[in-house]
């Protein structure tokens, strides 16, 4: 019962690190595609 509970953990960790990581890069993306724009 205990390790499932410590895996269930853990992948609830790695989807919350995941998401948190992708928002970040779609920021990141918005932002340099919007300079590009202002650069041209």
């Amino acid at each position: 019962m205990q390790a499932s509970q410590d895996f269930h953990r853990r992948q609830l960790k790695f989807e919350c690190n995941e998401s948190h990581w992708t928002s970040r890069f779609k920021r990141h993306m918005q932002d340099d595609s919007q300079q590009r724009i202002t650069t041209l």
